[in-house]
């Protein structure tokens, strides 16, 4: 398994919460899956936090379900993320999922108001959302940490892309240089 680690100059250390997550690489036909927030213009790979007792595999499982109205198949996780912004610490693992059938989607009230729509991405396009502009209008009232992870967020998911094929990480961008400390990829 791959880690990715990124400190935000923020950190107050030591971190005081965390969230685990677990989210879905799926590649249909040269293009992939991702869950877009319509009214912050953010893309991010289906997923979500990891409910008290699921494993991974059944959070990735759910949260394609009820995100893009998937049945999946995941694999064992072949990323984890870990992000460390203010007093939280965000750890992601990443799947990648092969699409077995497909249901009714089961939208929560935050997806539906920022618009969740279930979005393919043409493979030689995914480069183009590391320069998606979030829309902040849709993120104002969330906490410092919330803040960070979303400002990171097309960047990252960049990464797993590239991290998934076995390339180099892309280099940051420079508007989030000012914003980042440090990042880190190593075999665990």
């Amino acid at each position: 398994m791959i880690r990715l680690e990124i400190i935000g100059k923020e950190r107050d250390i030591p971190y005081t919460t965390e969230r685990r997550g677990a989210r879905a690489l799926i590649e249909k036909d040269g293009k992939y899956l991702f869950s877009y927030l319509s009214k912050r213009n953010q893309y991010l790979t289906p997923g979500g936090g990891i409910e008290e007792n699921e494993s991974i595999r059944d959070a990735v499982i759910r949260e394609c379900r009820e995100e893009c109205g998937l049945i999946v198949e995941p694999e064992e996780p072949f990323l984890v993320i870990d992000e460390y912004y203010f007093e939280k610490h965000w750890g992601d693992y990443y799947s990648r999922c092969s699409i077995k059938g497909y249901c009714n989607n089961d939208f929560d009230k935050g997806e539906v108001f920022l618009g969740l729509v279930p979005t393919w991405v043409d493979e030689d396009k995914l480069e183009d959302i590391v320069d998606a502009e979030i829309n902040w209008e849709y993120v104002i009232s969330r906490p410092n940490s919330s803040i960070s992870v979303i400002r990171n967020s097309h960047y990252r998911e960049y990464c797993v892309y590239c991290l998934s094929k076995g390339l180099d990480l892309p280099p940051m961008p420079e508007n989030l240089k000012e914003y980042i400390e440090s990042i880190k990829v190593e075999t665990i």
